[in-house]
């Protein structure tokens, strides 16, 4: 996306999200931490290893299909979570889950998507980022949705916008991650998410006159 278009539509949320404190909850960390340590386990020790650790109550095997252990996995990320806050959690990681594992496959077993091949190739911080950058779409649509449909009532403009504000939250995040160098912790998922409140939902201070002054004398605009 084009910078202008991209200043331009954070622009535009910051005044659907003026009234919000926050985003997304600061339990939400946990979450994405926990998800980062099974992505470490699956790269070090295993697909099955890293099932068996995290679900070793639960009645799911590594040859399940892939939307059972997707489904299994995402309720033991999130509860760390308050009740009010797992449905759209829920949503955004089945839908990060199901993206690396190509949604063609998800009734196949685990074995035969790309499921452990691509959270090797990703690595526990770039699947972070991915979840966070969903869950940022999700919780801005919800919470923006109503004023849209108004606002928008042609239906495929209203897609296009929202493929906008997607794309955005994917830009955003990637930005944030860069300039993240600790590992993928609690820390590091809550310095991500503050970033990312504060673009969006703080005021973006003007320039003030005196810092014109470093404008060298006859420069013109």
């Amino acid at each position: 996306m084009k910078k202008l278009e991209l200043e331009n539509i954070k622009a535009d949320l910051r005044g659907y999200l003026r009234n919000n404190n926050a985003l997304i909850s600061p339990e939400f960390r946990k979450v994405v931490a926990d998800v980062a340590r099974f992505v470490d386990v699956v790269i070090r020790d295993g697909f099955k290893v890293a099932l068996t650790q995290s679900l070793a109550n639960v009645n799911v095997q590594p040859d399940s299909s892939f939307i059972e252990v997707a489904e299994a996995l995402v309720e033991h990320h999130i509860r760390f979570l308050r009740q009010v806050d797992r449905e759209i959690a829920h949503k955004s990681l089945l839908e990060a889950y199901t993206h690396i594992a190509d949604p063609r496959f998800v009734f196949e077993p685990t074995r035969k998507t790309e499921f452990v091949n691509a959270l090797r190739r990703s690595g526990p911080k770039k699947f972070a980022a991915l979840i966070i950058s969903l869950h940022l779409y999700n919780v801005i649509c919800g919470q923006i949705q109503n004023d849209l449909h108004r606002r928008i009532p042609d239906p495929k403009t209203l897609q296009l916008y929202l493929l906008k504000v997607e794309a955005l939250c994917r830009d955003i995040i990637a930005d944030i991650v860069k300039v993240q160098p600790a590992e993928c912790d609690e820390e590091w998922a809550l310095a991500v998410i503050r970033s990312v409140e504060t673009q969006l939902l703080r005021p973006q201070v003007p320039p003030t006159k005196s810092s014109d002054l470093s404008i060298p004398t006859g420069y013109k605009k």
